[in-house]
């Protein structure tokens, strides 16, 4: 037996406290902050010793938490002691204590049953399953196996989220919406979004550490997540994969959010089918502009994130028309504000309004009337316009320049899909701690955690595992997404692309599905907002719609696989 189990038990004034301790760790019934109730507890207890404080800290340590040999000898000593008590008294924890006490302590007595009734442990427990033996997870080691190599960022991300002001529920749109702005800028000066542009704004080598920021914050407020997404990984990322050096010059004040953007690319008439976008960016020789207008009603952009109130400029997706040519869509840098936060001549700009989920973010709609910007608002990395008013491209295709401009934004159908995952892991947390505290039903008087029940086993251990599969899936398809772009401009990235899409899809809808059945699992308590699994349902939903519809998205696997099928034959 260890030193410190030793003098657990020989310490009459703790024996009172020997069950509850023993439950601290054996049966996963209480979380690190119910530990750490136990000690403050004991540690403001007059008749205590210090020594017995000092052995309850160092029982209750998270960072040297007992061994099951340790815990073993702890519950055979009990099961000993309690020999002469009838079934339904060694079932419940606080007769346990009872009978345990020292006569001479009767004040420790008090003090156990208080700390059972308020955590919830002191009713009759079922009998322990035969052929269970208590375990302690390895925890330190299988968080760093599952962080892989972004072990840093995780740890940042996490202590960003570990801020209680940094959660919400039940605010109205706009109290969300001043939290969620305030929140990006506490982040941006953690400086973790300079992650998002390798080589321009950090020494990074690859975007894998931006992408796992992405998901690890995922974990928190999906507002965040999705804003922080607008301004670097869609604004930002645009500039950064289809601009030259004059666009990456403005790539700083976007990490800074002294140069706040939007993503415009959907119309209400087109989402998926960006190819037939129908906003038009006309060639003006006599000028040497480019003028931008919405044809129709139809055309107006649609569910631009930060467009309602945030946005200075955006990154607007159009066709190109030089000299009566259609040259396909492109990207342009428009401005939409003026210093003052008031739209420009010729833009007009709308708020989308209460959502179903995510009202954090300011979605809003954009129109533009003949607005007039510089010939270097074309972002022309894969198109340019000379002095002349000649277009030219190294891509002649118009389909292929097309596909490959949307090629390389592929990272947001990659960073959606993993905050897929993020969701998953969240409530699953909230569902299996929950039924490892809840008790109901069990032998004669009995009740047992409902985890020890078959059916929610087979409710809730199923989506762990396949939770488990994605994250690791997600982690391997970083790795390829930045050792695809680490290589030549030319390399063919459809296989990346598909694989992609398929992984957004199956983590999208898996997301849906376990946060549902979370929320069930959970009974009433899952309904309630404080308890999150009503908001991740809320904001999470529509995951399966942006960055590419999943339904859609299918179809581009499918035609992938048998593209390549053909290629094997």
């Amino acid at each position: 037996m260890s030193t410190r189990t030793d003098s657990l038990l020989d310490d009459p004034q703790l024996r009172a406290f020997l069950p509850l301790l023993l439950a601290a760790w054996a049966d996963g019934d209480l979380a690190a902050d119910e530990r750490a109730q136990i000690v403050a507890q004991l540690g403001e207890a007059p008749w205590l010793r210090p020594a017995g404080r000092a052995l309850v800290r160092a029982w209750l340590d998270p960072n040297d938490p007992p061994d099951a040999h340790e815990l073993a000898q702890l519950r055979g000593t009990l099961d000993r002691a309690l020999a002469n008590l009838d079934a339904a008294d060694r079932r419940s924890l606080s007769r346990a204590a009872t009978a345990l006490a020292d006569a001479e302590n009767p004040e420790a007595t008090k003090v156990a049953h208080t700390l059972l009734r308020e955590l919830g442990l002191g009713g009759a427990h079922g009998p322990r399953p035969q052929g269970i033996s208590p375990t302690t997870l390895p925890v330190t080691s299988l968080t760093a196996a599952l962080d892989g190599a972004q072990v840093d960022v995780r740890r940042r991300a996490r202590a960003f989220l570990d801020d209680p002001e940094r959660r919400m529920y039940g605010l109205s749109k706009d109290a969300q919406r001043d939290k969620v702005r305030a929140w990006l800028g506490e982040l941006s000066a953690t400086g973790l979004l300079d992650l998002a542009f390798p080589g321009v704004t950090s020494e990074v080598a690859d975007l894998q550490p931006f992408m796992t920021l992405f998901e690890t914050l995922a974990l928190g407020d999906l507002s965040l997540v999705v804003k922080t997404g607008v301004q670097v990984g869609l604004f930002g990322g645009s500039l950064y994969f289809l601009g030259t050096e004059r666009h990456h010059a403005r790539l700083a004040d976007t990490a800074s959010l002294r140069l706040r953007g939007c993503f415009a690319m959907s119309e209400v008439g087109h989402g998926s089918n960006v190819a037939a976008l129908e906003t038009i960016v006309r060639y003006d020789a006599a000028t040497h502009e480019l003028v931008l207008h919405t044809p129709r009603e139809a055309a107006r952009k649609e569910w631009i994130g930060g467009a309602a109130e945030d946005a200075q400029v955006a990154t607007v997706f159009a066709q190109l028309e030089v000299a009566g040519e259609n040259h396909g869509v492109h990207a342009f840098l428009v401005p939409l504000r003026d210093d003052e936060g008031n739209p420009l001549p010729g833009v007009r700009i709308g708020d989308c309004g209460w959502k179903m989920g995510l009202n954090g973010v300011d979605n809003g709609r954009l129109w533009f009337d003949q607005v007039r910007v510089p010939v270097e608002a074309l972002l022309d990395r894969f198109a340019t316009l000379d002095a002349s008013g000649t277009y030219a491209s190294p891509i002649a295709s118009r389909s292929r320049r097309f596909f490959t401009m949307l090629g390389t934004l592929v990272g947001g159908r990659i960073c959606v899909g993993s905050a897929g995952v993020s969701v998953a892991k969240s409530a699953l947390a909230i569902a299996i701690r929950y039924s490892l505290a809840r008790r109901q039903f069990g032998p004669e008087t009995g009740e047992i955690p409902l985890l020890r029940y078959p059916t929610h086993q087979r409710r809730l251990l199923p989506p762990l595992a396949t939770t488990y599969v994605l994250s690791l899936a997600f982690e391997r398809l970083r790795a390829r997404f930045a050792e695809v772009h680490a290589a030549d401009e030319d390399a063919d990235t459809r296989e990346l692309e598909a694989e992609a899409a398929g992984l957004k899809v199956a983590a999208t809808w898996h997301a849906t599905r376990t946060v549902q059945l979370a929320r069930e699992a959970c009974g009433g308590q899952g309904y309630l907002g404080v308890n999150r699994l009503p908001d991740l349902r809320a904001d999470s939903d529509v995951f399966s719609t942006f960055e590419g519809d999943n339904t859609v998205l299918l179809q581009l696997v499918a035609k992938s696989l048998v593209s390549r099928f053909q290629r094997d034959l």
